[in-house]
């Protein structure tokens, strides 16, 4: 929803948080190109894209550069993103005790938001 190649005008959420995400790339390998046109992942020309936080690991099946050339196509377009790239931990760990991405990424999401005013302090 956040990027989605509709209209300019189209409605959007006030953030983006893309945990681990997938299907990125048009081929899912780091040396591919970002998935773009209807079924893309690249906002639309003439708006500003919503602030994103990305969270991935290195030995993600899906490529963590995928999360890395986002977060760039963002803010060359005058959006900002936090991305951030932990050495191990898969995919899928979610809000568990799994590896210390799992264990760290809610606490940085937390923090993240506090500073957009997103959270209360």
């Amino acid at each position: 929803m956040a990027y989605s190649p509709a209209e300019a005008d189209t409605p959007r959420p006030d953030f983006a948080v893309m945990v681990y995400p997938a299907y990125l790339f048009e081929k899912d390998k780091p040396d591919s190109t970002l998935r773009d046109g209807p079924d893309g992942v690249i906002p639309p020309k003439g708006t500003k894209p919503v602030p994103a936080f990305f969270a991935h690991s290195a030995d993600d099946p899906y490529p963590a550069e995928g999360s890395m050339a986002l977060a760039k196509v963002l803010k060359s377009m005058g959006g900002s993103a936090e991305v951030h790239v932990w050495a191990k931990g898969g995919h899928g760990w979610g809000a568990s005790e799994r590896c210390e991405a799992a264990k760290k990424w809610t606490d940085l999401l937390g923090a993240w938001m506090k500073e957009r005013g997103l959270l209360a302090p």
